[in-house]
């Protein structure tokens, strides 16, 4: 019975020593700054906005998305801000992309249109260096602008839009299909551009109004010129953000 008692005693004690060096690790750790519950997966989310002094880096505006003339590549295909990205929101089912006989069509509405099919606006969201880019705006932010002509003013995006009647998107009415309204693909392969998912348009207002976005394209900060009678040129992309030139 003595020596139970003793055994017992001893390994009280070595329990007793554990604990306390458990305790003293916890304090040398918490003064360490451990990091807390899922403080590396924010570490990780800022890790690409930090400077190497460890300061954070300002993420950029949607303003951004302008850039000088002499900046821009004659060839769209060899700017950066068309190159393809990837998927940020939900991938659309293939029927609700126009097919590319009528995008094409709607990019070209200014020469070969006559404005009752195709109609050509502005979608504005001013203060545009507010806004992070690669982050979703309010609604309220993009507004429609029933006119094809742009202020031009600093720090304002302005995207030209190419629109049909919501009712005649319904009906698959269009002189210009050729028979083919949608996307005849089971899945849609390619993906939105860089500019696209760097400034996430919202296009409610659009629908809001009684009409759906065919294709649309930048207006850069150098153009000063009515857009009517030039829609046909451009880096075009659809309402997805895919840049009409990559798609065949």
């Amino acid at each position: 019975m003595d020596q139970l008692q003793s055994t017992k005693s001893a390994l009280q004690r070595a329990l007793a020593e554990v604990e306390a060096a458990i305790a003293s690790l916890d304090c040398t750790w918490g003064e360490l700054g451990a990091p807390q519950e899922g403080s590396e997966l924010l570490a990780g989310s800022e890790s690409s906005n930090r400077l190497s002094d460890g300061q954070l880096q300002p993420r950029p505006s949607k303003a951004s998305a302008h850039i000088d003339r002499e900046e821009a590549p004659a060839d769209e295909r060899l700017d950066p801000r068309y190159q393809q990205d990837i998927w940020v929101s939900p991938k659309p089912p293939s029927d609700s992309s126009f097919s590319i006989d009528l995008l094409w069509w709607a990019a070209a509405a200014g020469t070969y249109g006559d404005g009752e099919e195709f109609l050509i606006f502005i979608l504005r969201h001013r203060n545009a260096s507010e806004c992070p880019s690669g982050e979703s705006c309010e609604t309220c932010h993009w507004e429609l602008i029933m006119d094809d002509l742009p202020t031009m003013e600093d720090g304002c995006i302005e995207l030209q839009i190419v629109c049909m009647y919501t009712r005649h998107v319904e009906r698959q009415m269009s002189r210009f299909n050729n028979g083919d309204f949608y996307d005849d693909q089971k899945s849609i392969i390619i993906p939105p551009c860089q500019l696209f998912n760097d400034l996430l348009p919202d296009f409610s207002s659009v629908t809001e109004a009684g009409y759906q976005v065919v294709v649309f394209r930048l207006i850069e900060s150098w153009e000063d010129e009515r857009l009517i009678n030039c829609t046909d040129q451009g880096a075009w992309m659809d309402k997805h953000g895919r840049l009409l030139s990559d798609m065949h």
